[in-house]
């Protein structure tokens, strides 16, 4: 797939999925925007952080409180929190999912790149976290597909490994 195709693909589906936001009613408690604020104000501490500024000498840079911070941040934290819900929903809803094989086939193909040193650098992947991250990758490049397929009124194709082979136990 091309870099172009692939860009046009993720902006198309975050055309589609600002829309399904726009149309979807949505209901959550106020503690879950507070939840992500913090969220995103870790975030920015943690960059200031790589920038060796801290938190104080950026508020009073900005001259705001951090209080003001989080009002700022209240209208983009309900954005986000709704974007997650519906996309949660998505994933749920319509059985999502990432199997074994297919975290490894991304691995191969990751490791692809590095020729000859590929074998000495797959135990980086063994980490929890690593794996976790390259689950997430394809959990959203699949929901990104299906949101792209709902958009152009094609019926989605999830392959879920994982479902399949469940149905052929039973």
């Amino acid at each position: 797939e091309s870099a172009a195709l692939k860009q046009t693909n993720e902006d198309y589906s975050t055309e589609v999925l600002t829309k399904m936001v726009e149309c979807a009613t949505i209901t959550y408690p106020e503690i879950m925007v507070e939840e992500q604020i913090d969220d995103m104000l870790k975030d920015m501490e943690d960059r200031l952080q790589s920038q060796n500024v801290s938190k104080e000498v950026y508020l009073s840079t900005m001259g705001k409180t951090e209080e003001e911070l989080r009002q700022d941040y209240h209208p983009l934290a309900i954005e986000s929190l709704k974007r997650t819900l519906v996309l949660r929903e998505i994933v749920t809803d319509n059985n999502i999912q990432v199997d074994e094989k297919q975290v490894e086939a991304r691995i191969d193909e990751v490791l692809e790149q590095f020729g000859e040193q590929a074998e000495a650098l797959r135990s980086v992947f063994d980490n929890p976290e690593m794996r976790f991250n390259m689950i997430n990758d394809l959990v959203n490049e699949k929901l990104g597909e299906f949101i792209v397929a709902t958009g152009k009124g094609e019926e989605p194709v999830i392959e879920n490994v994982v479902a399949e082979e469940e149905t052929e136990a039973e």
